[in-house]
């Protein structure tokens, strides 16, 4: 019998000898009572957060015969870190816990716990102030399970029968070509509640058939199952996920952020696409593009491109006069187009491959004088927080989690200052994210560099330029939304126990 196996026959002794004193239906009604008697309406939320940990810790027979035991353990070990943290830093509330709701949709079996957490943690108040914040939010994820070649089949469906409720939530099962007849029949075997399921199963024979199943808009999780941890570790770090479970599904501590993903309606490729240039731009000559001490065009798809309906403005100082190309939508559409194809590529070059490139990109920013860009560059390259991964273990030692930061997509950027612009730049592509700079009248440009980026080897579509007479009113949605990119998260959890 496998490790995988013998873990699964002790949770399913452990549930089996469980004995509540009350049923599932009982328990429910009990904490709908709950969610009525109590009143912290004027308790500041690090206090909120440690008394609902505490008073889901007295009650705790109720939540543990609605949900799994480990879950009520860490949405308990949760709330009470979640108060230290935020004791310390009050932003969390809303910019950071919130994310609380999110996670517990996902996970809880029971809709009455999510319902308890959001009813006794915020008040009117408190949803009202974030109210603004939480709307952009979409809380849609897609949760997919992957069964390599030596995966133990027979730990799989023990799992699946402790707990049926998470084939409800699974997207799609991605079954290797050489097990599929024996994992369906284990399945009519023994998962007997499925029999009127249209289990959405499918066959993979190289895992790089798994690659481009991400989605952007949503949270995507992914159960790998294996027999052999470093190959899944392997595949974990491979695929383009926000959280990776092995050999598990939805087993999760307080250390786990449930990344939120920002609704359609903010995306920001659709703020600049509405960009209207109509009023304040012009059909330049071509005698006074020649007059002119510099003139850029857009860059995208690894070279210059002219804007399509032909728009420019200029920008004049005491010395020179510049004449810059004005993107249009159609101009951001095929840049959006272009770098989202770059991003396929760009995110599946190793951490030390992209290193590469960018140090080819700071010796030749060296080799032109620009020195100081070099160095940011450099710097970039060498920070620990960047590069590194984390790991670290739950409170009771029962899961191993190691955290780094992923690939997003397609960051959206700008800056007033040149050296901030190319902070970063640097630090984005490091990331293995394509880049889209944003500039106009009072916003640094990329443009004297974009054939630097060429040279350097950098693939067509992971640098672009798009620019405006005036984009101010995109400043703060960009940066609302590099902070989303910048910080984002991927999470591999394996259990030890």
């Amino acid at each position: 019998m496998s490790k995988i196996s013998e873990r699964m026959k002790l949770i399913n002794q452990y549930y089996d000898n469980l004995e509540y004193r009350i049923n599932k239906k009982e328990a429910l009604e009990k904490i709908n009572t709950l969610i009525k008697d109590i009143k912290l309406e004027h308790v500041n939320p690090p206090q909120r957060y440690q008394q609902v940990a505490s008073i889901i810790e007295k009650n705790i027979y109720l939540f543990k015969a609605c949900e799994d035991v480990d879950t009520v353990t860490s949405i308990i070990n949760y709330l009470y870190d979640a108060s230290i943290k935020m004791t310390f830093d009050s932003q969390l509330f809303i910019h950071g816990d919130i994310r609380i709701l999110y996670g517990m949709d996902i996970i809880c079996e029971e809709p009455m716990t999510p319902l308890f957490l959001k009813t006794v943690l915020f008040n009117e108040f408190d949803l009202k102030c974030g109210y603004d914040y939480i709307r952009q939010l979409k809380f849609n994820y897609i949760i997919t399970m992957v069964l390599l070649q030596d995966s133990d089949l027979y730990a799989v469906i023990s799992y699946l029968k402790i707990k049926p409720s998470s084939l409800s939530k699974i997207s799609r099962i991605f079954v290797h070509e050489t097990i599929k007849k024996k994992f369906l029949w284990l399945i009519k075997k023994h998962l007997h509640f499925t029999r009127h399921m249209n289990l959405p199963i499918s066959v993979f024979q190289k895992t790089h058939d798994l690659e481009t199943l991400f989605r952007y808009e949503v949270l995507n999780i992914v159960s790998i199952w294996s027999e052999d941890i470093i190959a899944a570790k392997d595949l974990a770090g491979f695929l383009n996920r926000d959280i990776v479970f092995i050999n598990s599904l939805l087993e999760f501590c307080s250390g786990v952020k449930f990344v939120y993903k920002f609704s359609y309606d903010n995306d920001m490729h659709l703020k600049i696409y509405n960009i209207s240039p109509e009023d304040y731009t012009y059909t330049v000559h071509q005698s006074l593009i020649k007059c002119a001490l510099y003139s850029y065009n857009l860059f995208y798809d690894g070279t210059w491109q002219i804007p399509i309906k032909g728009k420019y403005w200029e920008k004049q100082s005491e010395t020179e006069v510049i004449i810059y190309a004005n993107a249009t939508k159609h101009d951001v559409e095929k840049c959006m187009i272009s770098a989202m194809k770059a991003f396929i590529v760009w995110s599946t070059w190793s951490m030390a491959s992209r290193i590469e490139a960018l140090y080819r990109l700071a010796s030749i920013l060296e080799c032109h004088g620009k020195y100081l860009l070099a160095e940011i560059v450099l710097h970039c390259i060498k920070v620990p927080d960047i590069s590194q991964n984390e790991l670290f273990c739950d409170y009771d030692e029962r899961l191993e989690v190691s955290n780094m930061y992923k690939p997003e997509g397609v960051a959206w950027i700008e800056a007033a200052a040149e050296s901030n612009l190319f902070n970063y730049l640097a630090r984005f592509l490091i990331k293995g994210n394509c880049v889209i700079v944003i500039s106009d009248e009072c916003l640094s440009t990329i443009a004297p560099y974009c054939n630097m980026f060429v040279t350097a080897k950098i693939p067509p579509g992971v640098i672009n330029l798009l620019s405006f007479k005036n984009a101010k009113d995109t400043y703060g949605h960009i940066n609302l939304h590099m902070q989303q990119i910048y910080n984002s998260m991927k999470y591999i959890i394996l259990p030890l126990q």
